[in-house]
């Protein structure tokens, strides 16, 4: 139904190449002829996109100005009420609702999509213990098509929460929107707390001093840097020992559901993903945490 969604992204890429071309060629006139005419096709299908995408778009709208917290509010939460919190994204999302979608570091499973599926259930049943993070609203290209594919099922899922946190909250739109008083509500998060990192071996996740050089302690427990949801059992049984007062998971979907089972355990443990890569773009300039290398 959304095959115009492709078919933009494709023309996109072909403007893009044709731009290059032309900035070196200027003399070329059938170049300028194909881009003026692929602009003119950009336009109309970006018309048409929008108009097919219109009526999902304004059922998400609706549904996170009813319920999703903001920016500030989702911190202030997780921090005042020391409540466990958990990230979807596009990936979890699709990952749940699509059995023959995979991300580049994890597989997809009937066991894995029933305990994404559990860990949003869990918050509906004790919404005290849990924060769902639900995505920022987009209207570009990319979300367009997401929402357009898998709205109807996300929203059967999710209508039952009272509430959802935003799970951008440690993405770079974050950080530029918020600028140090984003770094400042993280920051109020951990400050002083012993904190135990879960992620992968040889993960590219680092603490950042600029976020985390206020927390008392820290401790490691790495898991697999691949298909980490095949390592979830062997994690519940290293994280039985250990007696931190908050856990970090930065471990792809396993973090999410990761995050809600700690918190079903009692534990508090929050989902934080590529926080300190978004830090690190925005304030710093690197690239963005989608660009760099995934490890295997």
């Amino acid at each position: 139904m959304f095959s115009d969604c492709t078919s933009s992204a494709t023309i996109v890429e072909a403007m893009s190449a044709l731009s290059n071309l032309l900035k070196n060629n200027p003399g070329v006139k059938a170049l300028h002829k194909i881009y003026g005419s692929l602009e003119q096709i950009k336009k109309n299908t970006e018309v048409t996109r929008m108009a097919s995408a219109n009526p999902y778009l304004a059922q998400v709208r609706a549904f996170t100005a009813q319920k999703q917290l903001g920016f500030e509010r989702t911190l202030n939460v997780l921090a005042d009420e020391r409540i466990s919190f958990a990230r979807f994204g596009d990936g979890e999302l699709k990952l749940m609702l699509r059995p023959t979608y995979k991300l580049a570091f994890q597989a997809n499973s009937e066991p894995l999509r029933r305990a994404l599926a559990a860990t949003i259930a869990q918050s509906a049943s004790e919404p005290t213990q849990l924060l769902i993070g639900f995505p920022q609203m987009y209207q570009d290209l990319h979300w367009s098509g997401v929402w357009v594919d898998i709205w109807d099922e996300t929203k059967t899922h999710f209508e039952k929460l009272d509430r959802v946190g935003n799970a951008h909250v440690s993405r770079p739109i974050f950080f530029e929107d918020m600028r140090q008083s984003g770094v400042d509500l993280w920051r109020k998060v951990w400050a002083g707390k012993k904190v135990r990192v879960i992620t992968g071996k040889g993960s590219r996740f680092e603490l950042t001093s600029e976020l985390f050089d206020n927390v008392a302690s820290v401790e490691y427990s790495y898991s697999k840097a691949a298909n980490a949801f095949d390592d979830l059992e062997r994690l519940h049984l290293e994280l039985e020992g250990t007696g931190e007062e908050l856990y970090l998971m930065a471990l792809g979907p396993t973090g999410t559901i990761l995050a809600a089972q700690l918190a079903a355990k009692g534990k508090w443990a929050i989902d934080l993903g590529h926080i300190s890569d978004s830090y690190e773009n925005v304030f710093k300039g690197a690239v963005r945490p989608e660009a760099k290398p995934v490890s295997k």
